[in-house]
């Protein structure tokens, strides 16, 4: 479970500091499906075991969360210079 939970930590740290560098490959495949059996496995444990793992989990969370608002970043200023395209296109027929 640490384990687990520790090269999760990695790659969501490593998969952050791609993307804050305009990398397209930040990895994290199946993130999804492993978060899962974490969590699944983390309710199977006794509490004081829980509450050892509860840094290194907010960590994951924070790494996570912090690629989430990237992308976010990332999708938006993508979407704005789209807009900003098409409205010069527009402009330039007229």
């Amino acid at each position: 479970m640490e384990a687990g939970l520790q090269a999760l930590a990695d790659e969501a740290a490593a998969a952050r500091e791609a993307l804050a560098r305009g990398e397209d490959d930040i990895g994290l495949e199946n993130v999804g499906p492993r978060i899962e059996r974490l969590v699944k496995a983390a309710m199977q444990l006794p509490p004081e075991d829980v509450a050892a793992l509860q840094p290194l989990m907010s960590r994951v969370r924070d790494d996570l969360q912090g690629v989430s608002d990237l992308l976010g970043e990332a999708i938006e200023a993508e979407n704005d210079a789209a807009n900003d395209d098409e409205a010069s296109d527009n402009g330039a027929d007229r």
